[in-house]
C-alpha cells in the first residue's frame, strides 16, 4: 500500500522534534513517536524514510498536544535554525545569491521527501515561482503545504535575515493541479543603490544627448560631467555596500561552517570514544570486569568527576550496584547498599524513571528540580553532594539492563545534551558487550550441561559426519555396545553397529535423503544393531540434521537411542493379546447380534406355532391341510433348536446335560451340510444307530460337528475330496487313557470327522487347539473354531485328537463317555390339553402376539383380556384388581417392563399369581422369579400345551409357585 511506502526523511521529523524541544519543552517526545510508531533510533537515522500514515500520526497527535493547528508552517520556518536542515545549509554556503538558492530548490527537495516533484522559474531579480506537483499515488496532507511554504519563506533568512513573502495562487488541496507557489523578497541596499546609478546613467545619457539641440555644446558638456559624477559616486558607494553585504553574509556562513566542523569534530571524537570502548570490551566476557573496563575508559578520556553503573537483578525488580568511579572507599559502600525499586509503580527516581523510559535524564541544576526526584533520590544525590547528574539507561533491543550515571561535584561546566548524547552512544555500546558477555556465560553453563547431561544420560548418543563415521561416542553408548571410544571412533556406523545379517538393520545412506529433504525435522527410525560381542538388540533411533552456513551443508547427523529389545519383546506379546481381544469383542460383538435376533425370531415362531397349532386343532383328523400344518410345526421345532443354538452361541443360553443319544444330531448336521456342499466333495456317512447313550447338550454337540466339518470342507474346497464322518461305540484301554490326560478306561462314544484334504503342518498341528490361532488368510477365519470345539468335549467329560499328513488330509476323533443303565426320557405323544375358565390379564409390545395369545386362551376356554403396554396393563389392574384370576407379562417391553410391572400389580395385590415370558432366560432365571413372588416363567417361542399346562399348573396349586419352578 502506498500510505506505507517510505517516503519523508527523517530530518523532517528530526526538524519538529527541535521545534517542541524550543518552544513547547514539556511535551514528551517520545510520546508522540510512540503514537506515530516512529522509532527513536530512526528519527535519529538521516538514512531513514517514514510513510504517509507515520507522518499524518505524527502531526495528528502534535496539533492535539500542543492545541497549535498552524504548528506545520511555524516548523517550515524554524528550519532556518535547524540542524535537521544541515543539508539546506552545506548546499546555500557557497551560494552568493538567494534567487540562485531556490532555483536550485527542485535539486534539493528529493532529499527530504519522495512525494511530489518541484520546478522553479525566476520571475525577477528578487522573485521566483515554485510549482510543487504530488507524485502519482501519494496522498498529501495540507499542512504538508504549509510547512513547505514555512519552508520557502525561512530560506530567505540565509540571506536577508527576513522572511520572504509568498503568494499562493493555485493549491492542489483546493482543487488546482499543482501547488504554485510566488516566492518575493526585499532587495538589499546595494541592489537599491545600482539601481539607482543605473537610473542615473539613463537619465544622463538622455539628458545629454536633449541638450545639443537647446542649448550651446558647453552646456551640454557640463550636464555630462555632472551625471558622470553622480554615477562614479553612486557606483562607490553601492560598492561599498555590497562588499559590507558580502562580507556579513560570509561571516555567517563562515560561523556556520565552523559550528558544523566543530560539531564534526566532536562526532568524530565520541565515535573514537565508543570504538574504543568496544574495543575494550570486546575481549572481556566476564561482566565485572567489563564495566570496570568501561568506568575506566569513561574516567580517562571525559571530563566528569564521577561514573556509577547500576544492573537489574536476575528478578528485574532491583538496580544493583555494580562498578564505578571517583568514589571514596566509603561511597562506594553507601553505593553497594543502596537499592532502587524497580518493582514499585510510584517509584519516582531518576535511576529508575530511566530504566522504565529507556531514556536520558538530564540535571544540570539538582535543587531546581528537587520537587520531581523522590526523597530516597534527592538524599542520596545531597549525600554525595552531586551539583549535576546525567542518567542513560542500558538497553539492548528494547530490553533494559539498567544505568549508567555520571555527574560532577565541583563543576567546571554545565553538563549539556551533548554529553547525554555522547553517554547514550556509551551505554549502547556497553549494553552490547553485557549481552555479549552474558551469552557468553549462559554458553559456557549450556555446553557444561550439555556435556554432564551428555555423559550421564541413560541413552545411546552418539554424531557421526557425512560419511556416517563416527565422531563422538558418549559412555553409556561404550557400554552399552561394549565398545571403547577408540576402538569405535572414526569407523563406519554401517560396518560395526547397524550391520545385520536379518534384514531387520538401519540404512543410514537411506535416512540421508530424508535428512536433506527436510532439514528441520527429527527422523525416528528402529533396528536390529550389532553390539561388540555380536548380539544383536532392538534400539530406538532418532536422528537430528546438523547444518551449517547459508548454503545448509550437511556437518554431522545427531543419533540419540535406546534399547528397546525388552519392550519390543513385550510388545509383541501385547500385539498378540491385542488380536486375541479384538477377536474375542468381535465375538462377543457377534454373539450380542446374535442374541438380539434369537430374541426377535423367538417372537416370530411363537407366532408361528401358535398359529399352527390353532388351525390343526380345528381341523379334522384326517386332513390333508392338517398333515401340512405337521411339518411346519415339525419344521419350526428345528427352528426352536436353531435360536437354541444361537443363544448357546451368544452364551445366553445355559448348558444343560441330559441323556442323549447324537446319532440323530450327527444325521441332523449332516443333512444341514449336504445342501450347502459344492459338487466336488462327497460325503460318507457311518452312523452306528446302537451307539451308547452319552450326557450331552444336543446344541453344543451339534455345534462341536459343524465346526469340524466346516474345517474339513475349508481344506478341500480347492481340489474336492471326501468328508467321512462315523459314530460308534469305542472302548478305551489303559494304554490309549494314559496317552491322553483326562481319559479313564472304559466305553465312549466315537465321533470321527475325517477329510482327504492338503493336511496340516507339524509345526503347528500341536497349537491347533489354541484359541486364535489359525492358518487362514485374514478375513477367513477367527481362530477360535477348535478352541470352541476343545472346550465343549472338555465340559463334556471327553477329549478331541487329531491326526494328519501333509497331502493326505486330517483326521479329528472325539470321544464321549458313555452312561450306564440310564434310559433317555420319553416323549409323551398325548395332545391333550387342560382348559379352564378363569380370568387372565395378558401383556405384551407385541400386537401379533397379543392377538396369538387372546385367540390360545379362548380357545383354551378362559376370559382374557390384553394391553401392548405395561403402562396400559397397570391402570387396567388399579381400576378393577379382583376382576383377574391371572396375569402373563411379556419381560421386555417398553417405558415398563414386566418385572416392573409384576411388582407394581402385587403392590396392589398380593396373592395376584403372575407367569413371567421372556427369550432370555440368562436375563430372568427360575431363581430370580421366585425371589421376586412369581409364580411361574415360560420361554418362548410359547407353544399352547407348554401355555396350557403352566397355566393349569399355576391356577390349580392355588397362586403357588409352579412345581417346575420349585424343583
Amino acid at each position: 500500500m502506498m500510505e506505507d511506502a517510505a517516503i519523508y526523511n527523517s530530518r523532517i521529523t528530526k526538524g519538529y522534534i527541535e521545534f517542541l524541544k524550543r518552544e513547547y519543552p514539556e511535551i514528551a517526545v517520545e510520546t508522540l513517536l510512540h503514537y506515530a510508531e516512529m522509532p527513536v533510533y530512526a528519527v535519529d537515522d538521516e538514512a531513514h524514510w517514514f510513510s504517509q500514515r507515520q507522518v499524518d500520526r505524527f502531526h495528528d497527535i502534535l496539533v492535539e498536544k500542543t492545541g497549535n493547528p498552524g504548528i506545520a508552517r511555524d516548523v517550515g520556518r524554524f528550519a532556518a535554525s535547524s540542524n535537521a536542515m544541515g543539508v539546506a545549509k552545506k548546499y546555500t554556503l557557497g551560494l552568493v545569491h538567494l534567487s540562485t538558492a531556490y532555483l536550485l530548490m527542485a535539486r534539493l527537495y528529493p532529499m527530504i521527501s519522495r512525494g511530489a516533484d518541484i520546478t522553479s522559474k525566476k520571475l525577477a531579480s528578487n522573485q521566483i515561482e515554485l510549482v510543487v506537483t504530488p507524485r502519482t499515488g501519494v496522498e498529501e496532507k495540507p499542512y504538508q503545504c504549509e510547512n513547505r511554504m514555512g519552508t520557502f519563506e525561512a530560506l530567505a533568512r540565509f540571506f536577508t535575515d527576513k522572511f520572504a513573502t509568498i503568494e499562493h495562487p493555485e493549491c492542489f488541496h483546493k482543487g488546482g493541479k499543482a501547488c504554485r507557489y510566488i516566492v518575493s523578497w526585499e532587495k538589499t541596499p546595494s541592489s537599491i543603490w545600482k539601481m539607482a546609478r543605473n537610473y542615473a546613467i539613463l537619465f544622463g545619457v538622455l539628458l545629454t544627448g536633449a541638450s545639443l539641440f537647446f542649448w550651446h555644446f558647453e552646456v551640454s558638456i557640463a550636464i555630462a560631467e555632472v551625471f558622470a559624477f553622480t554615477v562614479l559616486a553612486l557606483s562607490v558607494y553601492a560598492d561599498n555596500l555590497e562588499k559590507q553585504e558580502l562580507a556579513k553574509t560570509l561571516k555567517q556562513q563562515g560561523d556556520t561552517a565552523k559550528k558544523l566542523l566543530d560539531e564534526m569534530n566532536i562526532r568524530y571524537n565520541n565515535a573514537l570514544l565508543v570504538e574504543e570502548i568496544g574495543r575494550a570490551t570486546s575481549a572481556v566476557l566476564d561482566i565485572d570486569q567489563l564495566l570496570e573496563e568501561v568506568m575506566a575508559v569513561i574516567s580517562k578520556r571525559l571530563d566528569f568527576d564521577r561514573g556509577v553503573i547500576w544492573l537489574a537483578n536476575q528478578k528485574n525488580d532491583r538496580l544493583i550496584y555494580k562498578s564505578g568511579y571517583g568514589y571514596s572507599a566509603e561511597e562506594e559502600k553507601v553505593l553497594k547498599e543502596a537499592e532502587f525499586h524497580l518493582d514499585n509503580p510510584d517509584s519516582r527516581g531518576f535511576a529508575v524513571q530511566a530504566f522504565k523510559e529507556q531514556k536520558g535524564f538530564l540535571l544540570d541544576d539538582v535543587e531546581a528540580v528537587r520537587d520531581d526526584l523522590s526523597m530516597k533520590s534527592y538524599e542520596l544525590i545531597s549525600q554525595f553532594n552531586a551539583k549535576s547528574i546525567i542518567c542513560v539507561p542500558l538497553v539492548y533491543k528494547g530490553e533494559s539492563l539498567g544505568v549508567l550515571v555520571v555527574d560532577n561535584v565541583e563543576t567546571k561546566r554545565s553538563l549539556t545534551q551533548s554529553d547525554m548524547n555522547l553517554l547514550l552512544g556509551v551505554a549502547s555500546q556497553t549494553a552490547v558487550s553485557i549481552v555479549n558477555a552474558r551469552s557468553f556465560q549462559e554458553l559456557q553453563n549450556s555446553e557444561k550441561k550439555y556435556r554432564e547431561l551428555v555423559e550421564n544420560a541413560n541413552s545411546i548418543i552418539m554424531r557421526v559426519d557425512p560419511g556416517f563415521h563416527v565422531t563422538f561416542f558418549n559412555e553409556f553408548a561404550q557400554n552399552f555396545f561394549g565398545y571403547k571410544e577408540l576402538e569405535i571412533m572414526g569407523k563406519n556406523v554401517h560396518e560395526t553397529l547397524f550391520s545385520s545379517n536379518t534384514g531387520a538393520g538401519l540404512n543410514l545412506y537411506r535416512l540421508y535423503k530424508d535428512m536433506r529433504g527436510t532439514p528441520q525435522s527429527l527422523l525416528v527410525a528402529e533396528g536390529e544393531c550389532t553390539r561388540h560381542d555380536g548380539r544383536q538388540v532392538v534400539v530406538a533411533w532418532t536422528f537430528k540434521p546438523i547444518f551449517k552456513g547459508a548454503q545448509q551443508d550437511m556437518q554431522e547427523i545427531l543419533c540419540i537411542g535406546n534399547d528397546v529389545t525388552e519392550l519390543k519383546k513385550a510388545a509383541d506379546a501385547n500385539r498378540t493379546l491385542e488380536i486375541q481381544l479384538q477377536q474375542a469383542q468381535k465375538m462377543e460383538a457377534i454373539g450380542t447380534l446374535a442374541g438380539g435376533i434369537a430374541h426377535d425370531f423367538n417372537n416370530i415362531l411363537t407366532a408361528i406355532i401358535g398359529y399352527a397349532e390353532i388351525a390343526k386343532l380345528r381341523l379334522p383328523g384326517e386332513s390333508r391341510a392338517r398333515e401340512s400344518l405337521e411339518e411346519v410345526l415339525r419344521a419350526s421345532d428345528r427352528a426352536k433348536d436353531l435360536v437354541g443354538q444361537i443363544l448357546s452361541f451368544s452364551r445366553q443360553g445355559q448348558q444343560q446335560l441330559l441323556p442323549a443319544q447324537i446319532g440323530p444330531i450327527v444325521k441332523e448336521a449332516l443333512k444341514l451340510l449336504r445342501a450347502s456342499l459344492p459338487s466336488t466333495i462327497e460325503i460318507n456317512q457311518n452312523i452306528d444307530p446302537d451307539a451308547g447313550v452319552v450326557k450331552a447338550d444336543p446344541t453344543q454337540i451339534h455345534q462341536v460337528l459343524m465346526n469340524l466339518c466346516t474345517n474339513a470342507l475349508h481344506a478341500m474346497q480347492e481340489r474336492g475330496g471326501i468328508l467321512s464322518v462315523s459314530l460308534r461305540n469305542s472302548m478305551v484301554d489303559e494304554v490309549f487313557a494314559s496317552r491322553h490326560p483326562g481319559l479313564e478306561p472304559g466305553l465312549y462314544v466315537k465321533l470321527h470327522v475325517q477329510d482327504t484334504g492338503y493336511g496340516i503342518a507339524p509345526e503347528v498341528l500341536d497349537r491347533i487347539f489354541e484359541p486364535y490361532f489359525t492358518t487362514k488368510k485374514t478375513g477367513e477365519g477367527t481362530g477360535l473354531g477348535l478352541a470352541v470345539v476343545h472346550g465343549i468335549v472338555k465340559s463334556h467329560g471327553g477329549v478331541i485328537t487329531v491326526s494328519s499328513h501333509r497331502g493326505e488330509g486330517t483326521a479329528f476323533d472325539v470321544f464321549l463317555p458313555v452312561i450306564e443303565g440310564d434310559e433317555l426320557p420319553l416323549q409323551q405323544q398325548s395332545e391333550e390339553m387342560p382348559r379352564g375358565d378363569e380370568r387372565i390379564l395378558f401383556v405384551d409390545d407385541e400386537q401379533a402376539l397379543v392377538h396369538l395369545a387372546k385367540e390360545m386362551l379362548e380357545f383354551l376356554g378362559y376370559r382374557v383380556m390384553t394391553c401392548t403396554s405395561g403402562v396400559e396393563a397397570l391402570q387396567a389392574f388399579r381400576s378393577m384388581p379382583d376382576d383377574f384370576d391371572l396375569v402373563i407379562t411379556d419381560l421386555t417391553m417398553p417405558h415398563l417392563t414386566g418385572e416392573g410391572l409384576a411388582q407394581e400389580i402385587l403392590s396392589l395385590r398380593k396373592d395376584i399369581p403372575i407367569i413371567l415370558c421372556t427369550g432370555f432366560k440368562q436375563k430372568m432365571t427360575e431363581r430370580h422369579v421366585k425371589e421376586i413372588g412369581l409364580r411361574a416363567l415360560l420361554m418362548k417361542p410359547l407353544t399352547m400345551k407348554e401355555m396350557a399346562e403352566t397355566i393349569r399348573s399355576v391356577l390349580d396349586n392355588g397362586g403357588r409357585m409352579d412345581e417346575r419352578l420349585e424343583a
